[in-house]
């Protein structure tokens, strides 16, 4: 972007006479989170102020954080799941969790946690860990979805059992 030297910036000795600036800008073009996405596709009002202010303030620590705010990065974030090595790894994470705890009862019968733990990429401790967090069902974006789809394919199911993993954000 091309501007001229601020009249401040003259009296303050930045810039010697007024002349041309070139600097740069980030335009930010993310959704802005007037309305909540439902997860079915569509959008609704906030039922208050404080759930609005959730959405904003999540997506506002996300772009600060030098990402971009999609809606199921956000989704995410509302609902409690961090997203400490973006979003495929934190889905990874609340899917080991899911499967040593047996959420929904979708749990392979014939394996053990090491063998869950290192069906996923992640080592033996790393499945003694998942017993003690708690899982936190993930939002339904289609987002969320493709990729807890891909995890769980990866991971060699079938069928994966995702309706088990996945809540409504309302």
């Amino acid at each position: 972007m091309k501007s001229l030297a601020s009249a401040q910036s003259i009296y303050d000795g930045k810039n010697l006479d007024l002349i041309g600036l070139r600097e740069s800008r980030r335009i930010n073009l993310d959704f802005d989170f007037k309305f909540i996405p439902d997860g079915r596709g569509g959008y609704r009002p906030p039922r208050d102020l404080h759930e609005f202010q959730d959405w904003r303030e999540s997506a506002e620590a996300i772009r600060k954080s030098g990402s971009r705010a999609t809606e199921s990065r956000v989704a995410m974030s509302v609902v409690g799941v961090q997203l400490r090595g973006g979003e495929t790894p934190a889905i990874k994470r609340q899917v080991l969790r899911a499967l040593i705890q047996n959420v929904g009862g979708i749990r392979p019968a014939k394996l053990n946690d090491r063998e869950i733990a290192e069906l996923l990429g992640y080592s033996a401790t790393d499945g003694k860990n998942a017993k003690r967090r708690p899982f936190q069902p993930l939002p339904r974006t289609a987002e969320v979805e493709r990729i807890l789809s891909q995890v769980l394919r990866d991971a060699g199911f079938v069928e994966p059992p995702t309706n088990a993993l996945l809540q409504y954000v309302n």
